[in-house]
């Protein structure tokens, strides 16, 4: 016997048992022959939408997000005209692995995007002669936002700023220990009376 379920026909064996996930089903008549004709309420492509919106719920609510900070530039770090910016970012996904980290820059000059997709996660590195908008800086302040990307969706974002002058960044002096010479005790003889 063949049944027929949401457009669809299926085999159905007499004596064997029906169980449907999606709606419920009624017999609407017993002819005179045993047939029993059947319908069941709901679809099945709604069914199967909802169970992956649940997986995904599930999988999301377990994920943790990644966690990244800037290496380089250290927070509020101040560069001479000319100079170049190399950004590093470290980033870590402790129940999964790190799909990809997006720095983007925002300068007086525009705005710089890209992305990094292999460790280290790196840009205007000495040894490459990419990433041109972070080499021979102009004046200004450059915000700096990287973004890491897990392997299931999870994203944590992370800020700094450099500023770029034309005054040479200044060091504090270095207190250098001085040594002062210590008076070595002399013995002097005491004559006794």
């Amino acid at each position: 016997m063949l049944l027929k379920i949401d457009k669809h026909w299926l085999p159905f064996f007499l004596g064997s048992a029906l169980s449907v996930s999606a709606g419920a089903i009624e017999a609407d008549k017993v002819d005179q022959g045993g047939s029993t004709s059947i319908s069941a309420a709901g679809t099945h492509s709604k069914l199967d939408e909802d169970s992956k919106n649940d997986r995904d719920r599930r999988r999301n609510h377990y994920n943790k997000a990644p966690k990244a900070k800037f290496v380089l530039p250290t927070q509020s770090s101040l560069l001479q005209v000319g100079s170049t910016l190399s950004v590093i970012v470290k980033a870590i996904d402790i129940d999964g692995k790190i799909n990809k980290v997006q720095l983007i820059v925002n300068g007086p000059n525009g705005k710089y995007q890209r992305t990094e997709y292999f460790m280290p996660y790196e840009w205007a590195n000495p040894d490459r002669k990419n990433d041109p908008f972070l080499r021979n800086l102009s004046a200004g302040t450059y915000q700096l936002t990287a973004i890491a990307t897990d392997n299931k969706g999870g994203k944590t974002q992370i800020q700094t700023s450099v500023t770029v002058s034309n005054v040479a960044p200044t060091t504090s002096p270095v207190a250098t220990p001085v040594a002062t010479p210590v008076a070595t005790p002399v013995a002097t003889p005491v004559a006794t009376p």
